[in-house]
């Protein structure tokens, strides 16, 4: 079922990003991604956890003179593809913010040693992300980048939903959307774009 909903996306667009892919390294390795396509991953901890990707059309890497590179920012959590060619150059970079209850050993997956003793919560834990990913970014004068993934956290009041009485949960991470624009967006210059 997930394979041919892949295949229907990929008759609408060039390149999938794809979040909680939930996979192995080695299972990874082993699923062939649809004819005419080549894919990336990065694993989280264990199959229940984490876990990005990235499946793009062969005749669109066609269009880039380089091999594609292939960079885990944070493992299940982060990858950029980089193309380069005659027509510039492109970074696609997916991303799986971290979310949920209570902060376990499996969201500290990836977490430098000496960054641990401060991520004990969800914000803390996006925020070291999204240092990590600014990091990463190539100077917008040089390389066009494009951004995709679960961000995981609510800029904007209606956003979100509760779930028990519809209501809107407010932009209580506007925090967190101040450090995207601080770290990503305004020295990066990236433009959302509404889904």
């Amino acid at each position: 079922m997930k394979n041919r909903y892949l295949q229907s996306l990929l008759t609408r667009g060039q390149v999938i990003l794809v979040t909680e892919a939930h996979g192995t390294t080695g299972g990874h390795r082993a699923w062939r991604p649809p004819l005419g396509c080549t894919a990336w991953w990065s694993a989280g901890p264990t199959t229940g956890h984490a876990g990005i990707g990235i499946v793009a059309k062969n005749g669109f890497l066609d269009r880039f003179d380089e091999p594609p590179q292939w960079t885990v920012i944070w493992p299940g959590r982060a990858g950029k593809l980089a193309l380069r060619g005659r027509e510039g150059a492109l970074d696609i970079i997916v991303v799986y913010f971290h979310t949920g209850a209570t902060v376990s050993e499996l969201d500290l997956y990836g977490v430098h040693p000496g960054q641990r003793s401060m991520c004990t919560s969800f914000p803390a834990l996006r925020e070291q992300l999204r240092t990590r990913v600014g990091r990463s970014v190539a100077r917008p004068e040089t390389t066009l980048t494009i951004l995709g993934g679960d961000f995981n956290w609510v800029p904007t009041a209606a956003d979100r939903r509760s779930l028990i009485t519809a209501e809107t949960s407010g932009h209580r991470d506007q925090r967190e959307e101040n450090h995207f624009r601080n770290i990503l967006g305004q020295p990066v210059r990236l433009h959302e774009m509404h889904q």
